[in-house]
This record gives C-alpha cells, structure tokens and sequence, in this order.
C-alpha cells in the first residue's frame, strides 16, 4: 500500500497515481517511461506521430518503413500498397514519384534516377532504358528509337 500521496512503485509499462493502492496497465498508443528523478511515471505519456505501443508498454516503437502509423495504438500497423512509401512522419502512404527510386519504402530514402534509367510513379527502382530505345527523361518510360537506328542498352539523349 502507498504512503498517502505518493505512488506506488510500479513495473515497467503499467503507472499509479497518488495514493493509488495498485498499479494500471499503459493502454495501446500510450507508454509509461521512467521519469528522469528516478520514479515511475505517474500517468501515462503519448506516442509521438510515427511510433505506436501496444498496451502495457514503457516505450514507443518507431513505424516501420512501409507501413503508416495514423493511430498510434493501431496494432497491427496499416500496410501501405506493394509500390507505395510513407512519409517522414509515417502517417500516410504515397506513390515514389517519377524519376526516383524509393528502395527503403519511406521518404528519406528517395535516390534519383541516374542517365540511362527511368522508374515511373509507383515503382520502386529505377529501370534501366533496353536497348533499342533511349531514356528521354528519367521520368517516363523509354522511348523506341527510328526504324533504321539503334540504341544500346542504358542510351541516353
């Protein structure tokens, strides 16, 4: 029992407030942190945009790549599409733009298409132009070069 006033020591993910006889688990999208005196947190604290709890924890998980993270209790978190990359803070999903490649499936990993590649809105990588045709930008798909004219695999205007 709790001196009258203060909390109760409680285990990792679960909180007491003054003169709380028994400790309460953290609920999902929420975590109990120790607290920088050295007690346990009296109330439970808020995920931050891109993390998410499950109930009971003492810290927040950050929102993997991939996924987006809208409700920070959503357990399991929401998948983004297969071509799709969430952005920096993980709340949505969106398309890896033209021209890029997107190989970590979040924001900060966009790499831009090199000469001789392209990659179209929703692919992940960029494609390497196929002989035969050239890469007019690196934003659309290869062009076919004249009949009479040959371009080598990566060509480039």
């Amino acid at each position: 029992m709790a001196d009258a006033g203060y909390p109760i020591t409680c285990p990792l993910g679960t909180y007491s407030g003054p003169a709380a006889a028994s400790c309460t688990t953290c609920s999902a999208g929420t975590y109990c942190p120790y607290t920088t005196d050295g007690s346990w947190a009296q109330q439970p604290s808020i995920c931050p945009p891109g993390m998410y709890s499950q109930a009971g924890s003492h810290m927040c998980s950050e929102c993997p790549a991939g996924s987006k993270c809208i409700n920070t209790a959503a357990t399991p978190l929401t998948a983004c599409t297969a071509a799709q990359i969430t952005s920096s803070l993980k709340e949505s999903c969106f398309d890896c733009p033209a021209g890029y490649a997107c190989p970590l499936r979040d924001f900060t990993s966009i790499v831009a298409c090199g000469p001789g590649f392209y990659s179209t809105t929703s692919m992940l990588s960029c494609d390497v132009s196929p002989a035969g045709s050239y890469a007019a930008t690196t934003q659309s798909a290869p062009v076919a070069v004249s009949t009479g004219y040959y371009a080598e695999i990566g060509f480039t205007y």
